[in-house]
């Protein structure tokens, strides 16, 4: 069940957005506590809010932000022990979250998205464990739609542990450190969404391939694809629009004229939109 609410990867944080994008930043004002025991799983601390008493920002790692001790980690590079961080801890740590949904989300699908977690992430919503992640590179989140409550507060943990170190390769090379290092947001979308956008410009050619693939509802639904492209925010240089089916990857071309290039010096972007419906 977890494995098919999860998606990876997410767009947490970006740098620039569509406006019809759905976001709530949950970002800053987590609460935490470190597990130097073990125990927070088996005493099922993701079902007890009032155990979790200190406050954390996020992004940012629990060492830089002063939780752990005065102890060294060993740098392995340059084979001295040194406390890198604020802090040394090395082990299991949890953050906390209590949050709303806005009434005008209901009817809405709704993603919990984690712009990156390390080194291995649990994540529980309301007493219940919804998916992992060990991948410290990766954005990643959740379809979290039928495991909120639409009246009231969702409390919302994340396990920290020490599971899968290993992947973050040169991410150790100046000692230990571990947490939420990016951001975390709540968005919506509706029942169809578009599962993956790529844009790949084809200067010689004069065009724009686009490649688009939506999921959710049936594999019957008839969706309808619209993409613009803009100079600077201005009117449309070039539009295109196809229908296809859920489940089904669509592929075409947009063509671009005389299109401007990017340098160092003339450092020109394009803002391209992409925006899939259903109906209406």
């Amino acid at each position: 069940m977890a494995r098919q609410l999860k998606r990876v990867a997410v767009r947490v944080n970006p740098v620039s957005r569509h406006r019809k994008e759905q976001i709530i930043g949950l970002g800053e004002d987590w609460h935490f506590r470190l597990d130097p025991k073990d125990e927070g799983q088996r005493r099922k601390w993701f079902t007890k809010p009032a155990l979790f008493k200190d406050e954390i920002a996020v992004p940012g790692t629990w060492q830089g932000q002063g939780f752990g001790d005065d102890g060294t980690d060993y740098i392995w590079d340059f084979q001295l022990h040194r406390r890198t961080f604020r802090a040394t801890y090395t082990g299991t740590g949890w953050y906390a979250k209590s949050f709303s949904v806005p009434e005008a989300w209901r009817g809405k699908r709704i993603w919990l998205n984690f712009g990156a977690a390390y080194p291995f992430a649990e994540v529980y919503l309301n007493g219940e464990k919804i998916g992992d992640h060990n991948e410290p590179f990766v954005p990643f989140g959740f379809d979290v739609t039928s495991r909120l409550k639409e009246n009231g507060e969702n409390f919302c943990t994340v396990r920290i542990s020490e599971k899968d170190r290993v992947y973050g390769l040169s991410f150790n090379c100046r000692g230990n450190w571990s947490g939420l290092y990016r951001a975390v947001e709540l968005s919506a979308t509706g029942e169809v969404f578009m599962d993956r956008c790529w844009l790949h410009p084809d200067v010689d050619k004069q065009k724009l391939r686009c490649t688009i693939q939506a999921a959710g509802g049936s594999r019957n639904d008839e969706l309808t694809v619209a993409v613009a492209v803009r100079e600077k925010g201005r009117k449309p240089v070039a539009k295109a629009t196809r229908t296809f089916k859920t489940d089904k990857e669509l592929t075409f071309d947009v063509p671009v004229p005389d299109p401007l290039l990017w340098s160092p010096e003339n450092p020109y972007l394009y803002t391209v939109d992409v925006v899939v419906r259903r109906g209406n």
